[in-house]
């Protein structure tokens, strides 16, 4: 115990002090990754938004209520002493709803679990949830001496489709309560586009290739060959663009200051050959804002990718996707066959496949996914924003 206090002590010296006023507020936003998302659903001044990462922890909110319970949860009822302080200042804040954009976050797990006949926690979920099925593979490997799947707990989860349930059920995760949304970034994405009136050129990419980088991931699954094959893809649809002279466009997933691209830029550059590497550099684009990477997303007649979250998303517009998992792990199959999946692992295979999507109309293409594609991931519709905020109020 000792230990934890001093590991408490001395991240309370890299942090401000500050006394929490006009404590009550309705929402409470758990983790301020994808608050901006969260915020933008809430009325102005009706949230608080709660640090819940310990190492990115810059200011301690106190309280002779707030330190009292921390004594108290942390001496009496024996709980962590980050998560005796997180309980403190939701106790104080009192809100009717705790909400996060970080569907996979052990803490809002540890603390929904704890709290949950007192206040409502609603999880969003932000990304495909391939971590259910990972966590899995690593106690299988004993990558990991646990399954950390054991330690899932949501109260409500705003989810993709229909999939999510199954695998959360399948896997005997307690998520109490489902509401199918979709994806909360492409609704807000396509929000943003019809309001600022931004021009979407249609058809104006052929192919779009996601950054779907699996750095590390050789040495992590002990599978030498993992993270070249998972590059594979990446390789097919260069080689098919230069061959057949198509519109190209490469979408980096980060930021190019985020500490993690230079891993993401990295991976490609190991994978690919340098023909291939330059044709990539020279045909992508930057994430430069929240929705840069949607616009690029509407606008590609396909989109092509292992595991990323945008093929989904591509679904739910209805839109044409190809995918194919070239590694020896289930882990990347996508969660349902369909046309949109390549099973075959030849050169020839992906060029046929691409071409014959491609040359199909977006009506056969429909017809094709309509009953396969909502399981994955509810289609788009315009009232879907205001159909979220509902649920939120």
């Amino acid at each position: 115990m000792l230990s934890k206090i001093k590991i408490f002590l001395r991240l309370l010296l890299k942090t401000k002090f500050k006394i929490l006023k006009e404590n009550e507020k309705k929402y409470i936003i758990f983790d301020r990754e994808g608050s901006s998302n969260i915020s933008k659903l809430l009325p102005h001044d009706s949230y608080f938004i709660l640090d819940t990462r310990s190492e990115n922890l810059k200011n301690v909110y106190l309280s002779k209520s707030i330190f009292l319970n921390i004594f108290k949860h942390f001496f009496i009822h024996k709980k962590k002493i980050f998560t005796s302080y997180l309980i403190s200042v939701i106790s104080e804040i009192k809100p009717s709803i705790i909400v996060t954009y970080i569907d996979n976050s052990f803490k809002f797990f540890e603390i929904s679990k704890l709290l949950e006949k007192q206040y409502k926690f609603i999880a969003i979920q932000l990304s495909a949830r391939y971590d259910i099925i990972r966590f899995k593979l690593e106690f299988e490997k004993k990558i990991r001496h646990e399954d950390l799947t054991k330690y899932f707990f949501i109260p409500h989860y705003l989810c993709f489709g229909d999939y999510e349930k199954n695998l959360y059920e399948k896997n005997k995760i307690l998520v109490k309560n489902y509401q199918k949304i979709g994806s909360l970034k492409l609704i807000q994405a396509m929000d943003y586009f019809k309001k600022s009136k931004e021009k979407i050129e249609n058809n104006k990419y052929d192919i779009c290739l996601v950054s779907d980088d699996a750095s590390g991931f050789s040495k992590h699954f002990s599978e030498s060959s993992l993270e070249k094959d998972y590059a594979k893809i990446a390789s097919f649809a260069i080689q098919f663009s230069k061959k057949f002279n198509k519109k190209f466009i490469f979408i980096w997933k980060r930021y190019q200051n985020h500490p993690d691209h230079i891993r993401e830029y990295e991976f490609y550059r190991k994978q690919l050959t340098d023909n291939e590497f330059n044709y990539l550099l020279n045909n992508s684009i930057h994430k430069t804002d929240q929705f840069s990477s949607y616009k690029a997303l509407i606008e590609s007649k396909v989109v092509i990718g292992v595991s990323t979250t945008m093929l989904r998303e591509k679904l739910s517009l209805k839109g044409k996707i190809l995918t194919c998992n070239y590694t020896n792990l289930p882990l990347f199959n996508f969660p349902k066959d369909g046309i949109f999946v390549l099973k075959k692992y030849e050169y020839s295979d992906f060029e046929n496949k691409l071409n014959f999507l491609l040359e199909m109309s977006n009506e056969e293409y429909f017809d094709k996914i309509k009953e396969v594609a909502p399981y994955i991931i509810k289609f788009y519709d315009n009232n879907d924003l205001e159909s979220v905020k509902k649920i939120l109020k």
